[in-house]
């Protein structure tokens, strides 16, 4: 599995529409082969004095998928270059990480994610969780 976190610098003052034309193509990416989960991401409003603002002029895509190959050909597939071409215009620069899941020594691997409910959060079934407590069930 490789997780991928790209953060995507816009034009000044495009943001909304820059959403507005990937929220179209999220279904199609979702649907491709070897792919979990595809979106995008805003700064949250937090308290926490350590949090690293993108600003309004950026958004991070957080996607992971089951092998480089999927990714690659997810890269490659013709409706992402279309999307590119079109929304070219709106997008300053890109910085990709393509990242994967490590454990820690002696333990199992990163627990896999599964939807809950059909929403938009996540469980995951942890041996260990960072917390220390076995068997625990971690909402992400």
């Amino acid at each position: 599995m490789v997780h991928v976190i790209a953060t995507v610098e816009l034009a000044p003052g495009t943001r909304e529409k820059f959403l507005s034309e990937f929220r179209k193509i999220i279904p199609e990416v979702r649907a491709e082969a070897g792919c979990i989960e595809y979106g995008p991401a805003v700064d949250a409003k937090t308290d926490i004095p350590i949090q690293f603002r993108l600003g309004a002029d950026k958004v991070v895509v957080i996607e992971k998928w089951e092998s480089e190959d999927a990714l690659k050909a997810h890269a490659a597939a013709p409706h992402m270059k279309a999307y590119g071409e079109k929304n070219k215009d709106l997008i300053a620069g890109r910085v990709l990480h393509v990242v994967k899941p490590v454990s820690r020594a002696g333990s199992r691997a990163a627990p896999a994610l599964v939807p809950r409910f059909r929403s938009s959060r996540y469980i995951a079934a942890t041996s260990d969780t960072n917390f220390g407590s076995k068997g625990a069930l971690a909402t992400i």
